[in-house]
């Protein structure tokens, strides 16, 4: 768990207060062995799927603080399958 894969995911994700509770709450998963892959990977597809749904004019709900989106593990998130055309 190193301290720049934290940055990594801090500048990636959208939204960014409380950068402090954020760190703690990556520490607190202690994100190892191919999971900060797997959490920006996340990051990228909810930010992907909330662009099409803004773009089709959709309720979009908005980015929970990074520290929440943590804890709540939002990276296991289902995200629902769109076919391109779609977005």
């Amino acid at each position: 768990m190193s301290e720049s894969d934290f940055n990594l995911f801090y500048q990636n994700y959208p939204k960014h207060e409380a950068r402090e509770k954020a760190l703690k709450a990556w520490q607190k998963i202690k994100p190892v062995d191919g999971l900060p892959d797997i959490i920006l990977n996340a990051i990228e597809k909810q930010k992907a799927y909330n662009a099409a749904l803004k773009t089709k004019g959709e309720f979009c709900p908005e980015w929970p603080l990074p520290a929440t989106w943590l804890n709540g593990r939002r990276w296991e998130d289902e995200i629902p399958e769109h076919k391109k055309a779609d977005w």
